[in-house]
């Protein structure tokens, strides 16, 4: 476990380390039935809620990301992930514009995209998605509330992610990217491992 950020504290639990929100018009504090969350309003700044980079994915070959998040619809939604411009990105986990999740990994130059064949993520709906990506194999896998769903890889096979000094964003792209969360959070977790 690389990362543990959770809204109900606002810290990433691993670093011990405070979330930098850098848009307090737009990221606020919100609350459901469960519990705390971070509500983001679509229209905030880029990587404007960041914990910090994880040294661990430099170069790594491995990654799952774990999120509980309520979404509104619109146009692509990031969850997390290292963003940016290319050769600054490494790997992120968002819903795309007909809501399907996706997760991509890249290595500076080219990018694997593995996106779901079908399956949705439904507006205004609280849900768990997670993605995750190993080298070995090209395996990809993307989970919607615990189960398993099928998907497509585009790009290319890559060995390993790029070095990078970019922060983990939650609910934003970050430099290079103008896409933002437009709902809820409750919690991201990053592994640097591809979880079954």
């Amino acid at each position: 476990l690389q990362r543990a950020w959770f809204a109900s504290t606002g810290i990433d639990h691993v670093s011990v380390i405070p979330a930098v929100n850098s848009s307090t018009t737009h990221n606020v504090p919100g609350q459901n039935q469960f519990g705390a969350t971070l509500r983001c309003s679509g229209a905030q700044s880029m990587e404007s809620y960041t914990v910090p980079h994880i040294t661990a994915m430099d170069g790594g070959s491995e990654f799952t990301v774990f999120t509980v998040s309520t979404t509104n619809s619109g146009a692509e939604r990031p969850l997390a992930g290292v963003w940016g411009a290319t050769g600054y990105k490494q790997f992120y986990l968002a819903i795309d514009s007909s809501r399907r999740p996706l997760i991509a990994v890249t290595n500076g130059s080219t990018n694997r995209v593995y996106a779901a064949d079908v399956a949705t993520a439904p507006a205004g709906r609280r849900v768990t998605v997670a993605g995750g990506w190993k080298s070995s194999g090209d395996a990809c896998s993307i989970w919607l509330n615990g189960s398993p769903v099928a998907g497509t890889k585009t790009g290319t096979a890559i060995s390993a992610m790029p070095t990078v000094s970019n922060p983990l964003s939650i609910a934003a792209q970050g430099p290079g990217g103008a896409q933002a969360l437009s709902g809820d959070i409750e919690l991201v977790l990053v592994f640097n491992r591809l979880l079954s």
